[in-house]
């Protein structure tokens, strides 16, 4: 089950309220990461990100070492919001990293 327009609206406004993950500058763009949207990403708080657009195109690009980079931020990013427990479970997605990775 995919989320509702509504659902992956709210979850994109959300992420572009906040700074980016590695500059910390506001006026983010929503990325998603680690599965681009071209590639079947959905806009599930897992599978997005807070980047300034410079960083979003190199991490698109598939440019080293910034998507390692943003893989260890965005797994951190990721871990504080599960630990959070503000958002319902179908908004949220399922952890791209594995278990014993965090």
């Amino acid at each position: 089950m995919g989320l509702t327009p509504a659902q992956r609206k709210r979850n994109e406004a959300y992420i572009k309220s906040l700074p980016c993950l590695v500059t910390g500058r506001p006026g983010s763009d929503c990325a998603h990461f680690p599965m681009r949207r071209s590639h079947g990403g959905d806009s599930t708080i897992l599978n997005i990100v807070p980047l300034t657009r410079d960083w979003h195109r190199k991490v698109d690009d598939y440019e080293e070492p910034f998507r390692e980079i943003v893989t260890e931020l965005a797994r951190a990013f990721h871990s504080r919001i599960l630990d959070s427990g503000t958002f319902s479970v179908i908004a949220l997605g399922k952890p791209w990293w594995k278990e014993e990775d965090v």
